[in-house]
Parts: structure tokens; C-alpha cells; sequence
């Protein structure tokens, strides 16, 4: 928020001329035309917005192919300015695609390569309706509702087309033995055996594993705040293949762990926070190292 802007403004003191993001108070005080001391009136948890929140991609993650429909999962931790919402394919070729009717939280669209405006919530695709085979890399933008910078994020090493095909050759060859036998002139007949030993040579190529791709986690969330402290929580069914669940908070450096049950058929994640502001919150399930599935949400707690 630049102060400058406003014409009303005479003169600022201070380091800078921009209010920074996050909560804010707000003193104002004035003296009157007789020079009586001033009076002063002060206004605290004022939250200026300057900026839009990192929006999160989860489909199509880095590294992973996609011989067909292309699925496109993205979180939006804020109300987007309308057709400010673009995700852009860079590869063999540039594919600009806009999306319209996208609130906050997550939203799932399946893309045709063939004819990405075929999905109901692709609103224009400005460069070309297609996708070729390759490898690209692609972002994901959007403004807040309020008109801040764009904010994006990106995920690169994704593959649309056939699944790559892997070739094992395996060459064998037995030791084998040649009898050369030749006949000189001598004194005496003289025979000369050699014997040639072939190596056997063993040529073996493993295929590369694909990594597993998380499926979308269909979680409940709920926040509920007492005595200074916020509890978050995020409830869903427990996922087959799943040995451990967990919940994560961040905000800017701060973060919180959150501790997981199963009960009546439910799996309950809940962390504690004690600090105002933007926290991100991320549920997984996991096999082992594996995610299996995932969730992400964007509270705003005063």
C-alpha cells in the first residue's frame, strides 16, 4: 500500500511510504486550533492486505507422466480477481489456458490434450486448444480479489504422451572352442591346435520406477479458537494402503504438527496454534515414504 498515492496525504514520516501485510494498528490524533494537547483514538487488528497468498498445484506434479487426460488440481487460499486464474504449459510448445468460476480452496478440472477447452471450467485457451507430446513445465497464476501482484507457482518435468517405454537387452554368448590345424613341412608331421575363448557379455537395463502420484484427499476442516489458542482440524475417511496420517501448519518460519486418530470409522488430525495470521494447512496419508493421498487449506485466523 503505497501512502504517496492518496492526495490527501501532506507528509510522511517514518521509514518508507508502504504499509506492509499482516495485521496492523491504527493510531489517529489531532490538536485544535487553540494548540490544546493532542487527542488520540487507536484502532488495533487492522489486517492490510498488499499482497495474494501462493496459490498450491498438486496435479500434474513434477516428474510424472501423462499418456492421456491431463488432471489438474489446484488450491486457491484466496478469492481470485475474475479471469485472473491461468495455468501456463511451457514445453515444445506455449499453451496459455484461463479458468473461470474458481473460488477458494480446491478444484479439479480433467484436460484433453486434444481439446482443452473441452472441460467445463476451462474459459479460453488464447494460444492453440492443443497439447503435443513432450515435456514441459507449468505454472499456475492468479490475483487476489483485492487487485495485489499475481501470485505463482510451478512444477516442471511433466511429461504428456505415451508412457516411456524401457528396452532390456541381454546378449549371451557360451565360451567356444576353435581347432586350427596346420600342416608345415618338417622333418616330422606337426600339428598346431589353438583354442579361442569368447567372453560372455551381459547387457541388462532396469526400468526407472514411476513415482506414485497422490490422489486427492477429501477432507472436513474446522477451526475453533479459546483462551488465545486456534485448534485446526481436518477429518476423513481412512485411505486404503495408508499406514500413518499427519497435519501440518505453517505460517511464514512458524509451523505446527498436528496429532492423528481413527475413531468410528474416521481419521481426526488436530494441531494447535497460538499466533494471529495466514496459516497453510496440509493433510497427508502415507505408505511409509509414500503419499498416497493429500489435502491442502488456507485459514486466515484474527
Amino acid at each position: 500500500m503505497d501512502l504517496d498515492a492518496s492526495p490527501q496525504v501532506d507528509s510522511i514520516t517514518g521509514s518508507g511510504n508502504v504499509v506492509q501485510n499482516g495485521m496492523q494498528s491504527v493510531v489517529l490524533s489531532y490538536r485544535d486550533a487553540l494548540g490544546n494537547p493532542a487527542s488520540t483514538i487507536t484502532v488495533v487488528g487492522v489486517f492490510v492486505d498488499t499482497v495474494t497468498t501462493p496459490p498450491i498445484l498438486a496435479q500434474p506434479a513434477s516428474g510424472s507422466p501423462y499418456p492421456s487426460t491431463i488432471p489438474l488440481s489446484l488450491s486457491l487460499p484466496e478469492l481470485p480477481n475474475s479471469g485472473t486464474v491461468k495455468v501456463t504449459f511451457t514445453g515444445p510448445v506455449t499453451r496459455r489456458i484461463f479458468l473461470a468460476g474458481t473460488g477458494t480452496g480446491t478444484t479439479t478440472v480433467a484436460l484433453d490434450p486434444a481439446n482443452l477447452t473441452a472441460a467445463g471450467a476451462v474459459s479460453s485457451a488464447p494460444d492453440g486448444n492443443t497439447l503435443t507430446e513432450g515435456t514441459y513445465a507449468v505454472q499456475l497464476s492468479y490475483e487476489d480479489s483485492r487487485g495485489n501482484p499475481a501470485a505463482t507457482v510451478t512444477t516442471t518435468g511433466v511429461v504428456l504422451g505415451p508412457l516411456p517405454t524401457t528396452t532390456v537387452t541381454v546378449t549371451t554368448s557360451v565360451p567356444s572352442v576353435t581347432t586350427v590345424t596346420e600342416t608345415t613341412t618338417v622333418t616330422e608331421p606337426v600339428t598346431i591346435t589353438e583354442t579361442h575363448e569368447v567372453p560372455v557379455t551381459v547387457t541388462q537395463t532396469t526400468p526407472t520406477a514411476l513415482a506414485p502420484v497422490p490422489a486427492a484427499l477429501k477432507s472436513a476442516w474446522a477451526t475453533k479458537k479459546a483462551g488465545g489458542r486456534w485448534t485446526l482440524r481436518a477429518s476423513f475417511k481412512p485411505q486404503p494402503g495408508a499406514k500413518t496420517y499427519t497435519l501440518t501448519a505453517a505460517s511464514g518460519k512458524r509451523t505446527a504438527r498436528g496429532v492423528c486418530r481413527t475413531a468410528g470409522g474416521r481419521v481426526t488430525c488436530t494441531a494447535t496454534v497460538t499466533a494471529k495470521g495466514t496459516w497453510a494447512l496440509q493433510a497427508k496419508a502415507s505408505d511409509g515414504d509414500t503419499v498416497i493421498a493429500q489435502a491442502a487449506k488456507t485459514v486466515r485466523l484474527r
